[in-house]
């Protein structure tokens, strides 16, 4: 009987105690990336020190006008994907994530909101596997400092680290900071709302600015809706 007491009293530590385990892992492998990524960037800084400007694109001269454009096929069911991410976190193993899980997971970018203590690596699509390690960039939306809409997406479960957990303290003003291999590109907040997880005309894009959309799970924990918050991109 006494055993059997230690072995209940034992395992109620192990069960409590998962929650933290977890947190504790997810956040030292995204440490793991952003170091293995500052690495191959400092590698890159050195080979290519000359040659950064060369491929320079500048569209800034086209479809100035303001209108916007209807977002991509593609897009659309990279976000509409998010509802099943959110609500079936732990379910990797899904057919509907087993396509995205295929693709390696590489690090192509580091966000950056100081306010609320974000650093977080920036990986591509928005699998199962990519969400719980960061933020997510929904494919056929716009690359980073081009005219458009460019659309990341993370999670807010305490089970997974910080991630997106305070973007809703967020405000208008807010600096977002995206890093990548070519260049850093500075956002200002100018919107952050709530919409329907159906609610898809948050990913149309601009034809006159830079815009970065970013999306979580609203409210926390639930994930009934969606918190957005969009920023625009700002002069070098």
């Amino acid at each position: 009987m006494k055993l059997k007491s230690i072995i209940l009293i034992v395992l109620g530590v192990l069960i409590a105690a998962y929650p933290l385990v977890k947190s504790t892992y997810t956040r030292y492998k995204q440490q793991e990336l952003l170091n293995k990524w500052e690495e191959e960037m400092n590698r890159r800084k050195q080979a290519e020190a000359n040659q950064r400007n060369a491929d320079d694109t500048n569209d800034s001269a086209r479809n100035m006008d303001g209108i916007t454009e209807e977002p991509s096929d593609e897009a659309i069911e990279a976000y509409l994907y998010l509802g099943d991410s959110y609500s079936q976190v732990e379910s990797e193993d899904n057919e509907s994530a087993s396509n995205q899980n295929k693709k390696p997971i590489e690090t192509i970018g580091v966000l950056k909101i100081d306010k609320i203590n974000a650093n977080l690596p920036i990986m591509e699509g928005t699998s199962s596997s990519v969400l719980k390690l960061g933020v997510g960039k929904l494919e056929g939306t716009s690359d980073f400092g081009e005219i458009g809409n460019t659309v990341l997406s993370a999670h807010r479960s305490h089970s997974y680290g910080q991630n997106f957990n305070r973007l809703n303290e967020a405000t208008e003003g807010d600096i977002i900071s995206i890093t990548t291999m070519e260049a850093v590109y500075n956002y200002e907040v100018f919107s952050v709302f709530v919409v329907e997880p159906s609610d898809v005309s948050v990913l149309k894009k601009s034809k006159s600015e830079s815009i970065l959309t970013l999306i979580t799970c609203h409210p926390l924990y639930i994930a009934s809706h969606r918190l957005i918050v969009q920023a625009r991109l700002l002069p070098e």
